[in-house]
């Protein structure tokens, strides 16, 4: 009875880490596609270059917070959501500042927002 219990734990963990390998290696879950929303003052090209390094990664595994947390270093972006859409596909979904007024620095003049952040050289 205890060689028969041990056989079909061996046979359930044995096919339970099959399984995770097969879903961790499959090219069907592998990013090829990033959407973006949301985004009015930067490209689509723009924001996607920051999340390149999704690209190729499984869906199911890929660091989200990662790359949320690279998107909001991005001046212009304030927060983003990434969502996962099966079956490879990531959709980011960006909050972008809204400058509110001018900061001279030296002879520059730059955008910022409301909570002071630098956007971007203002260019009349």
């Amino acid at each position: 009875v205890f060689a028969r219990i041990i056989a079909i734990a061996v046979l359930v963990f044995g096919c339970a880490y099959w399984l995770l390998e097969t879903v961790r290696n499959t090219s069907l879950l592998r990013i090829e596609t990033i959407t973006v929303i949301g985004n009015n003052r930067l490209s689509t090209g723009e924001v996607t270059t920051l999340v390149e390094s999704l690209h190729g990664q499984n869906l199911l595994l890929a660091d989200l917070d990662e790359s949320r947390h690279h998107l909001r270093a991005a001046g212009w972006i304030e927060d983003a959501t990434l969502r996962r859409v099966l079956p490879s596909t990531v959709e980011v979904v960006v909050n972008e500042r809204e400058p509110v007024g001018l900061g001279r620095f030296g002879s520059a003049l730059y955008l910022i927002d409301s909570e002071g952040v630098i956007l971007d050289e203002f260019s009349p």
